[in-house]
């Protein structure tokens, strides 16, 4: 640009041209010095681990390192570290096994107490994969101090970390002392029942999962169903998001079985709850998975129960009894073994006929109700049969 063209320019009061310009020299001299002040700033100690942080390869550290980023590395080196061996625990027993031998629990529940809401809910998911299929890691996380911060996580406002809390704890609760342990932590049943009522799908699913377990333990049933948590399991009944309907409605059946066994006071809540109808329903045109939830939840709610058996025989003009005939003739082992048993709680009291039985795969009709008259004779009951 010549000084005549810069001219008019300078004569409207600028001092200087409208762009300045670097020849190579002062070119080269600029990048020498950037570079230099850039060296400067990585050797600072406070800067130097957070850049070191972005080199790391963690899918290539071991399993003793990952957990030395967790224990003593920057909020990254941590989240990229919890992110790492949650992707290792994932379905690998060994790996499971391993990454709690390096020492990562304490590390772990730590930063579920302290860390940042991103992370918290990494390690939750983290936790969650290292207690899926590991009866000794159930026990180890549970003494490690994990059982309270996951349930002060269920009441996070992301949904991740309702979703991986509640699946950590449901995951947990498969252990008889950890069912109590869970079920007996304030505000956790309050907690699990918000998150069936307001969660999304996932997170109702994993809530409903964790439920399921917890009242696989008889002392929980009674502190589930007074926590309000029957009329919104029943209302899962109806399935919901299509990606989830399956997974939501076996859950929610399943839960209500394991509340509905040998337990009449629960029994009655999940009738008048309106539970009986849906589950019936149920029964025909679900997933294999579904049917069977729902034939095991209405052979609890059929045990020595009068009306709930005349209710479940009654639904639908008898939809449920051609059902449960149907599954008992031609599903597999464990539909069999479900919808036989609902059918002979159902013609205890005659509800339905007893010969209906007649022919079913395992049953011995003479040898069932010589066994069934036995029984209630020890209570002084009488059958029509």
């Amino acid at each position: 640009m010549s000084t005549k063209s810069l001219d008019p320019y300078l004569k409207t009061g600028h001092k200087e041209a409208p762009h300045k310009l670097f020849d190579a020299v002062h070119l080269e001299q600029h990048v020498k010095q950037a570079g230099e002040n850039w060296l400067k700033v990585f050797d600072r100690p406070d800067k130097t681990e957070t850049c070191r942080a972005h080199l790391i390869d963690f899918e290539s550290e071991t399993i003793e390192q990952l957990v030395e980023h967790i224990s003593e590395g920057t909020q990254r080196a941590r989240a990229g570290a919890t992110a790492a061996l949650r992707k290792l625990a994932a379905s690998n027993d060994s790996n499971q096994e391993a990454i709690v031998g390096a020492g990562a629990l304490e590390p772990l529940v730590t930063q579920l107490r302290y860390g940042s809401a991103q992370l918290k809910e990494a390690v939750a998911g983290t936790l969650s994969n290292l207690s899926a299929s590991n009866a000794d890691n159930l026990v180890a996380i549970a003494k490690a101090g994990a059982i309270q911060p996951l349930v002060d996580l269920l009441k996070s406002k992301s949904s991740g970390a309702q979703k991986a809390a509640a699946g950590a704890l449901g995951n947990l609760a498969a252990n008889d002392e950890n069912q109590l342990a869970i079920c007996g932590t304030a505000g956790a049943l309050a907690s699990f029942v918000h998150l069936l009522r307001r969660g999304n799908a996932g997170v109702q699913a994993a809530a409903a999962g964790a439920l399921n377990n917890l009242a696989a333990n008889d002392a929980n049933q009674v502190a589930i169903t007074d926590a309000d948590a029957v009329d919104p399991l029943v209302t899962l009944l109806g399935g919901g998001c299509v990606a989830y309907l399956a997974f939501l409605q076996a859950a929610a059946a399943s839960a209500l079985r394991n509340l509905a066994y040998k337990n009449i006071h629960n029994q009655v809540a999940m009738a008048q709850a309106g539970a009986i109808e849906p589950l019936v329903g149920m029964l025909s045109g679900a997933s294999p998975q579904v049917q069977i939830a729902a034939a095991a939840a209405l052979r609890n709610l059929a045990e020595n129960n009068n009306d709930n058996q005349e209710f479940i025989a009654r639904t639908n003009d008898g939809e449920g009894v051609n059902a449960l005939l149907e599954m008992a003739r031609g599903g597999n082992a464990e539909a069999q073994e479900e919808a036989i048993g609902a059918l002979q709680n159902l013609a205890t009291n005659n509800a339905i006929n007893p010969k209906l039985l007649d022919g079913l795969p395992g049953v011995n009709s003479s040898s069932y109700w010589s066994e069934v008259l036995e029984e209630h004779s020890k209570f002084g009951d009488t059958l029509g049969v």
